[in-house]
C-alpha cells in the first residue's frame, strides 16, 4: 500500500502506532525508519506491546507540552476495517498521572 509522499507499507510490517493529537484518529510509523507513513481512523496489531519513552515523558513533564512519547509497537494486520464491539480494547495514557497505558 502508499501511504504518505508514496511511502510503502504493508501488511506484516512492524509499525509503530500513536493517537494523533491533531486529527483525532491515529498515526502510523514505520518502525524502523521512524518515518510517518500514514492516518488511520482504526488499526488492527498482533504480537503488539506497549512503550514509553521516558525521557520523552520526562520532557512532556517539564516543558508541560505534548509530543509523540508513547505508542504501541506491533505487526500490521488492517486498518479502518469495523470491528464488533466485543473485539475493541480501548487503553488511556496520560503523562501527568502516570508512566504507563492503563
Amino acid at each position: 500500500m502508499k501511504g504518505f509522499n508514496d511511502r510503502c507499507f504493508q501488511f506484516g510490517d512492524q509499525v509503530d502506532v500513536y493517537r494523533n493529537l491533531n486529527s483525532g484518529g491515529s498515526s502510523i510509523r514505520c518502525s524502523k525508519t521512524k518515518l510517518f507513513v500514514a492516518h488511520v481512523e482504526s488499526v488492527e496489531l498482533k504480537e503488539s506491546e506497549f512503550r514509553v519513552s521516558e525521557p520523552g515523558w520526562q520532557k512532556v513533564i517539564l516543558q508541560k507540552r505534548k509530543s509523540v512519547h508513547a505508542y504501541i509497537k506491533g505487526n500490521l494486520v488492517s486498518i479502518n476495517l469495523p470491528k464488533p464491539e466485543s473485539y475493541v480494547r480501548q487503553v488511556h495514557y496520560n503523562p501527568y498521572i502516570t508512566l504507563f497505558f492503563m
